[in-house]
């Protein structure tokens, strides 16, 4: 447990002033894809995590095998065989209960993602899970919550295109149903819904509008929930790997590369894109870091799932060679 806290301690006590993270759902055909950035201002050592059912955490054992993609060693990500994914975005004004409710079971914050993706296979296990009355996620260890380090919106999403948004503000917990395909970090979802219908009144032609986009505000918050929520619902129709192109394209728009900070601020960049495939007991994961733009593949339906495994998220090759394809071509 102290190694844990040691961690959460250096991730979030050093969170940099800007940190963009997105999200984004599209849907066609009944295929449910998801993108999703992670940005941050120091290399996070992400790495993957395959993590087989039977799988043994103090809540109990796993039901279903599942991917995370872990940042200073805690999923900050992750999907499961039935196609439900979970994502940590920032969400700076995060405030849980004061106390813990007597009588509740309680899941440890440090165990709270590995908890969804291997007991849950739908938002409305999500839901109930919460609503069930008995049990509940953690408020924060006492060690931890002194050093006041947890503070993020979660964003669910499965196999049926159903999407879940939770925050605690207040001390008050807050979830949203079917309410976006987008979730950026700060501000609260309350205020995106805000923006959102804020921008809808504007007439702007997407291209031009988003041209003139220049500067630091093209990644506000308020930007980016602007911008994926317009593209993603004035794009054209598209299924099967146009699907998964689409999400990264999506994604590409707010992604961004390292540079120096303008008067000392510090700045994010994309540490790695990650598009999931919801389709039920056919999940698939593609994804990119900012060391290796050559996107991959990880496919439920052919991995091996007899023993855990972690590797770093840039682990793969660079490029495709393509020398054996063209010397096997007929001139």
């Amino acid at each position: 447990m102290a190694k844990h806290i040691l961690t959460l301690v250096f991730f979030f006590l050093f969170m940099p002033s800007a940190f963009p993270c997105s999200t984004v759902l599209v849907k066609n055909c009944d295929e449910v894809v998801t993108g999703r950035t992670m940005d941050y201002s120091v290399d996070q050592h992400t790495a993957i995590s395959l993590v087989p059912r039977g799988a043994t955490y103090s809540f109990g054992q796993t039901s279903f095998n599942f991917v995370s993609f872990d940042g200073f060693g805690q999923p900050a990500h992750g999907i499961n065989e039935k196609g439900l994914s979970f994502a940590y975005l920032w969400l700076n004004p995060t405030k849980y209960p004061d106390k813990l409710v007597t009588g509740k079971r309680y899941i440890s914050v440090l165990e709270f993602a590995p908890f969804v993706l291997g007991t849950m296979s739908s938002v409305d296990d999500v839901i109930r899970f919460f609503e069930k009355g008995d049990i509940d996620f953690v408020t924060i260890p006492e060690n931890v919550r002194k050093l006041d380090l947890m503070h993020q919106h979660m964003y669910f999403a499965d196999a049926d295109g159903n999407t879940l948004i939770i925050e605690w503000l207040g001390g008050k917990r807050y979830m949203y149903r079917n309410q976006s395909p987008v979730l950026v970090n700060d501000p609260p979802f309350s205020k995106q819904k805000k923006i959102w219908a804020r921008q809808l009144a504007t007439k702007y032609d997407i291209v031009n509008w988003e041209y003139n986009l220049i500067g630091a505000k093209m990644h506000d918050a308020d930007t980016r929930y602007e911008m994926l929520r317009r593209l993603t619902e004035q794009s054209l129709p598209s299924k099967g790997i146009a699907n998964i192109t689409k999400a990264f394209q999506l994604m590409k728009r707010v992604e961004y590369m390292p540079i120096t900070p303008y008067r000392s601020n510090e700045v994010s960049w994309t540490l790695y894109t990650a598009v999931f495939v919801h389709t039920r007991d056919a999940v698939k994961v593609y994804y990119t870091d900012d060391s290796n733009q050559a996107i991959r593949e990880i496919d439920f339906a052919t991995i091996d799932w007899s023993a855990p495994r972690h590797f770093p998220v840039e682990t793969g090759a660079k490029f495709i060679d393509m020398n054996p394809v063209i010397n096997a071509m007929k001139p």
